[in-house]
């Protein structure tokens, strides 16, 4: 998100999300692709939330786009003090939230991006 107006500051900050998902004792990670900070590597699902939207509803809706799963709950985890200084953004981002995947389906990888259990 760009700020512009008289509090514009020169760098880019904001909230997101990041699920924990654990299946038979493995971690499902998702390699970033696209432009995406961090291009190229392994990362746990998750994204920005909304400006009005709740954490946990932003956690479910990245979720379902990043892998097709289906959310049933959330706890709480913690969060992470995210800072990209060549890019100048910084985000807090909400580790918070973990769900543990039972037998709801598997993650779908698709051209854009590659989903798997490590």
């Amino acid at each position: 998100m760009k700020y512009t107006g008289p509090s514009a500051k020169p760098h880019d900050s904001g909230v997101a999300v990041g699920i924990v998902v654990i299946q038979h004792g493995k971690l499902l990670l998702m390699k970033r692709t696209g432009g995406s900070t961090g291009e190229g590597t392994w990362a746990i699902p998750g994204g920005a939330v909304d400006f009005m939207e709740d954490p946990e509803d932003a956690a479910a809706r990245e979720l379902a786009e990043e892998t097709g799963l289906k959310a049933q709950s959330f706890q709480m985890l913690g969060y992470t003090n995210d800072q990209h200084i060549k890019e100048k953004l910084h985000y807090i981002g909400f580790r918070l939230f973990y769900w543990r995947a039972k037998n709801y389906g598997a993650p779908q990888s698709n051209r854009n991006r590659m989903v798997r259990y490590q």
